[in-house]
């Protein structure tokens, strides 16, 4: 036709006259409205064009639907033709409504108004869509897409403009995609328009039903991630997790809303395919995976139901995916497994059939990879060999010969599975009927663990632990059993992961309170330990300690089990591997360490089944915790000097240490409870070992006393004297002197097994004397008086040496503990071997010992007493004419320490007194010393002292013999008193520790002492040559 003749123009007008008439119907309208729109296109007059356009603009009532949409056919179909001249119009509509919304008063006005901002956004859509394509991409994002987002901001966002809008991009974005045939526009403002779209989906509270704007949205979302610019991957994630929340987080629908919700979870998971294709990398699954697992682990039945079906789409797209790339396993299957599992068990059919679907295609996909990589060992094994299978119970399985495997929650509950291939598993998981699930979950578990790709324990673990903190009881108990299952079939397989998933179950006990769920969680450490027992436990020390009842549960957990002795041992063997030195600044990590440690030996300890376990471990245990503490006692602390050096202090602040040494007691206190019937244990608390142990001046005898308990109760083995030999040469002292108590006792009666082991320590023990330490020569000498007991043909074979060394220590002055302790030894020596042999070391240890009988001391005075009692038992044949002038010489100290204010040194006194009875002189008062026996130092004193008084003995003394000046009456008194120490001894008799008076106490009355000594002064005789 001819568009320059008038009747076209007169023909717009008909048809604009049409329009006005209200008779008409929609339809009519509707065709009236292409009609007017093609006509106009087909005008050449401009300025009528244009004033067309505007009128039905600005005078149109877009309130009804009809006419809003009429509005837009006809500015879109005059586009066609007049493409620039209708932009133009919408312009100035855009432009008049901007400023008619500001003065608008009437409600009626603003009702028309607001519907004429829907009806410009839904125009300029299809203004997009009828737009010449080799023009729109010039001027579609400045003169549309910006002006729908202008008019969209200045509106009042009703739900009429939100559908505008989304109509409005939509068109645009359909109309991009059609023009843009070499894939090179890029749309600069995505961003804004993705915003926009964000805040409109978060707008609303998820506790609300969809609607059709959330549809839109979706499916327009789609279409944006096929435009460039490409959104980077975490706004893309942004918006998958935002989508999620408001399209699965709703509540359920009513009846007439179903149909939108399905629509809206089917868009979803098309969006969230297509942004997958988008990406295409097993990270942006990953990704998306983790954003469903917050709602499959959901508690809402609805919520669950809803994201298996997106999970399904996801996986099914991922599958597309999977079979292109050469990845070897997929990066979610634990985390999908975890939940997936245990959705099979759920209270709704719906969600156990679409996680049986899942699952099902979560192993086809990986039972395609091990296909794959079967492949490319078979093309690549000529030349590389083998590749590592990423199923490695997969190839367990197959390469074991029975085709049985055994499955199930505890040892008395355990059956035999046969587990399917994949096709069956993959049959029976997306299988409509609802009973094949649930028939067997646990055979079902074993076989989808055939499959389960190395380094994915952690992520599985991860996923149960969700699933135990959100599911309700039934579906937490299937959790636990896949969890169970889980670790029964690939436990041996994730060595690497150890660590990590023993911190998962760490912290899931912190959290969890039902008591059925914990034993769960025992029960999986105990799996766990029984293939990697040292990972298990290194890795519960290193954990932070959420509570003291988290931590007795767990470690008597694992005592309890058929674990617990290896369990002990190596707590033991990481207790001895400790840093044991002890810096100036206490280290609190290395000390929490070591109290983690003694916390788990004690628990374990009292846990374990059988006390025949803790004494087959007695050999590692009891030098472990004896070890420590000996080294926390300190090298300064152990025989402490009178005055100590200037600057030392000899009581240290140490609070943390004592503490810590005592749970090295406790923690050896709850081994030998074990270990002890109730009488030794008696004995060991009646006599506090366990308190003396950590007591400096104590910690030997305490050893010995502790060692002379296991020698009674048959626990001192081989084992244990091996394990003690090398402390002997350890370079820490402490250890020296402990290990010198434990053998010292252990010489008195030597256990048969491991006698031929102590025979060697008698020379060794002779070569301790000469050590730089005081306490290690102390404790050397008593070994050597112990060895006389024990191993006398050794003693016998080396008794000049012993016994000069013993002599020459005696004599120490610096060092009065080690010179009481070798009186004692060779004590121990004359009373159990004879003197024969010794020559004239019998005549100076008699001398030697008689400068000690008055020393200051207590120890000092006990040993020469009971070293003067060994010697007057040993004087015989030549050697009596000898000893009876040493007695003459020391009898009045033998008389005077009868009332010793030491009860032993009166005792011992006592003791020697009535040996060296065949010695003294007169006879007379030797019968008074004899008919005394049994009788106390009192009462012998005071007879003596009787018998003097009434009877002259012209050759007894109480003195030592030698001019002296003459008192008073010409009574020969001593030039100090009996007690003092004498110049001559030098410093023999250095107190050992202070004293406030005298150790012996003023004579009573009644044994007339003063007589005494004038008697036996005036009758003294001149010295024996």
């Amino acid at each position: 036709m001819l568009v320059d003749q008038p009747w076209v123009v007169c023909l717009s007008r008909e048809l604009s006259q049409q329009l006005s008439n209200p008779s008409s119907s929609a339809e009519d309208k509707n065709f009236l409205y292409q009609a007017l729109g093609t006509v106009l296109a087909s005008c050449r007059q401009l300025t009528h064009v244009q004033g067309q356009l505007l009128k039905y603009l600005k005078e149109t009532d877009a309130t009804s639907p009809c006419d809003r949409q009429g509005i837009a056919s006809v500015v879109s179909y005059a586009a066609e033709r007049h493409f620039y001249l209708a932009l133009d119009a919408m312009r100035k509509f855009t432009q008049w409504l901007i400023a008619f919304d500001r003065r608008r008063k009437a409600q009626k006005g603003h009702q028309r108004a607001q519907a004429a901002w829907a009806a410009a956004m839904l125009t300029y859509g299809k203004v997009a869509l009828h737009a010449p394509k080799s023009e729109l991409l010039a001027c579609v994002e400045e003169d549309i897409l910006a002006n729908i987002l202008e008019l969209f901001h200045a509106c009042r966002k009703e739900l009429q403009h939100k559908l505008a809008l989304l109509n409005g991009i939509k068109e645009v974005t359909c109309a991009i995609q059609a023009a843009d045939t070499k894939h090179s526009f890029r749309l600069c403002k995505k961003p804004e328009v993705l915003e926009i779209l964000l805040d409109l989906m978060e707008e609303d509270a998820c506790d609300t039903p969809v609607s059709q704007v959330h549809l839109k949205m979706l499916q327009l979302l789609e279409q944006l991630s096929t435009l460039k610019p490409c959104m980077d991957w975490e706004n893309r994630c942004s918006q998958v997790a935002v989508c999620c929340w408001r399209v699965l987080s709703c509540p359920p629908e009513e009846t007439e809303l179903q149909s939108l919700q399905a629509s809206c979870e089917e868009a979803l998971g098309q969006l969230v395919s297509a942004l997958l294709k988008a990406e295409g990398t097993s990270s942006a699954f990953a990704d998306v995976v983790s954003i469903l697992l917050r709602h499959l682990t959901s508690t809402k039945a609805w919520e669950r139901e809803r994201a298996l079906q997106v999970c399904a789409q996801l996986l099914g797209t991922y599958e597309e995916l999977f079979k292109c790339s050469r990845e070897r396993t997929c990066s979610q299957f634990g985390s999908l497994v975890g939940v997936l599992g245990p959705l099979l068990s759920d209270s709704q059919a719906t969600s156990r059939q679409r996680a049986g679907a899942c699952l099902s295609c979560l192993l086809r996909i990986q039972a395609s990879q091990e296909t794959l990589s079967r492949r490319m060992r078979g093309v690549d094994g000529a030349l590389c060999g083998p590749a590592q299978s990423p199923f490695p119970l997969r190839n367990r399985l197959e390469a074991s010969s029975c085709p049985l495997l055994t499955c199930g929650m505890t040892k008395t509950r355990r059956a035999v599975l046969q587990v399917p291939d994949c096709k069956e598993l993959c049959e029976r998981l997306k299988s409509t009927e609802d009973g094949s699930l649930c028939e067997d979950p646990a055979k079902i578990a074993k076989g989808v663990c055939q499959y389960f790709p190395q380094g994915q324990a952690r992520s599985f673990m991860d996923a149960i632990m969700k699933t135990f903190e959100c599911a309700n009881e039934e579906r937490a108990q299937a959790a636990g059993d896949w969890m169970i299952v889980f670790l029964e079939a690939c436990g041996k397989e994730i060595r690497p992961e150890v660590p990590e998933v023993v911190n998962i179950l760490w912290k899931a006990m912190y959290t969890m309170q039902q008591g059925t769920l914990r034993d769960l969680l025992f029960q999986a450490a105990r799996l766990l330990a029984g293939f990697h027992l040292q990972p298990v436990v290194d890795s519960l020390l290193q954990t932070e300690l959420p509570s003291e009842r988290d931590m007795v549960q767990l470690w008597r957990s694992l005592g309890s089990s058929d674990l617990g002795p290896q369990v002990l041992r190596h707590l033991a063997e990481r207790l001895d591997k400790a840093p044991k030195s002890r810096p100036l600044c206490n280290d609190a990590d290395q000390e929490l360490h070591r109290l983690k440690l003694l916390c788990a030996i004690s628990e374990v300890v009292s846990a374990l089944l059988t006390a025949e376990a803790v004494r087959d471990l007695l050999p590692h245990l009891l030098p472990v915790l004896l070890q420590w503490v000996s080294n926390e006692l300190g090298v300064e602390l152990l025989f402490p000097p009178l005055s100590p050096p200037r600057g030392l202090l000899l009581f240290k602040d140490t609070g943390q240490e004592e503490l810590l040494c005592g749970l090295y007691c406790d923690a050896l206190e709850q081994v030998l409870r074990r270990c002890l019937d109730e009488r030794w244990q008696q004995v060991l608390c009646r006599h506090g070992v366990w308190p003396s142990l950590d007591l400096p001046q104590w910690h030997c005898n305490s050893v010995q006393l502790l060692t002379s308990v296991l020698l009674r109760a048959r626990l001192v083995s081989r084992a244990l004297i091996q394990t003690f030999l090398p402390w002997l040469h350890s370079p820490l002292p402490n250890l020296q002197v402990t290990a010198l108590a434990f053998f010292a006792e252990l010489m008195k009666d030597p256990p048969a097994e491991g006698k031929d082991l102590l025979k060697p320590l008698v020379r060794l023990f002779l070569e301790k004397l000469q050590h730089p330490s005081c306490a290690v020569q102390h404790m050397a000498a008593r070994g050597l008086g112990s060895a006389v007991s024990g191993l006398p043909k050794k003693v016998q074979k080396h008794k000049r040496s012993i016994v000069a060394a013993l002599e020459r220590e005696m004599r120490n002055v610096d060092h009065p503990e080690v010179a009481a302790e070798s009186m004692l030894a060779l004590a121990e020596i004359l009373a159990k071997q004879t003197a024969k042999g010794l020559g004239g070391a019998f005549r100076r240890i008699a001398r030697s010992t008689r400068k000690f009988l008055d020393a200051e001391q207590e120890d000092l005075r006990f040993a020469a007493f009971s070293l003067y009692t060994a010697l007057a038992a040993g004087a015989k044949d030549n050697l009596t004419t000898f000893f009876s002038g040493e007695v003459e010489q020391i009898l009045g100290s033998l008389f005077l320490h009868l009332q010793d204010p030491s009860c032993a040194v009166s005792s011992v006194c006592r003791t020697a007194l009535y040996v060296c009875a065949p010695f003294v002189e007169p006879k007379g008062l030797q019968v008074v010393v004899k008919n005394a026996i049994g009788r106390s130092g009192a009462q012998l004193q005071s007879e003596v002292c009787s018998y003097l008084v009434s009877e002259p003995c012209p050759g007894a003394t109480l003195g030592p013999r030698g001019p002296a000046p003459s008192g008073e009456h010409g009574v020969t008194r001593p030039s100090v008193p009996p007690h003092a120490p004498r110049e001559s001894e030098g410093s023999a008799a250095r107190p050992l520790r202070p004293k406030q008076n005298s150790h012996l106490p003023a004579l009573p009355q009644e044994t007339h002492a003063p007589e005494l000594l004038k008697t036996l002064k005036r009758q003294q005789k001149p010295p024996l040559e």
